[in-house]
């Protein structure tokens, strides 16, 4: 008797172990997420600004900053705010291809098909 109360009680505290991680790991998301969307809007602004500056000059130009800012900003997010194991070196570099796929490639042509049908989609 004494064994199964034994091991009822174990298997309580372990229950109760398991609840404080859980909330303990719900306190940690709740700050990823308010780092994420501080740093991550900051990361956006940043871009925003600095395409709007060079949209005029050079359409290869307008797709750097976001590869740049998001490249710069994003890895220390993941690394402080979400704790990935990862080296900043080694998610600079992954958030640098993504960026470079996404915004370098697949925008310059998204920019090319709409400046194709600029008079008709974006009239004054």
């Amino acid at each position: 008797m004494f064994n199964c109360l034994s091991s009822h009680i174990e298997d309580t505290i372990q229950i109760n172990n398991s609840s404080l991680n859980n909330l303990k790991r719900v306190k940690d998301s709740q700050n990823c997420i308010i780092l994420d969307v501080v740093f991550g809007s900051l990361a956006t602004l940043l871009a925003a600004i600095f395409t709007y500056l060079l949209r005029k000059q050079n359409r290869f130009l307008a797709s750097l900053p976001p590869i740049v800012f998001n490249a710069l900003i994003v890895p220390y997010v993941l690394k402080y705010g979400y704790g990935l194991p990862f080296t900043i070196g080694f998610m600079t570099l992954t958030v640098a291809i993504g960026e470079i796929i996404s915004c370098g490639i697949l925008g310059q042509i998204l920019l090319a098909a709409l400046n194709k049908r600029k008079d008709s989609i974006f009239v004054d």
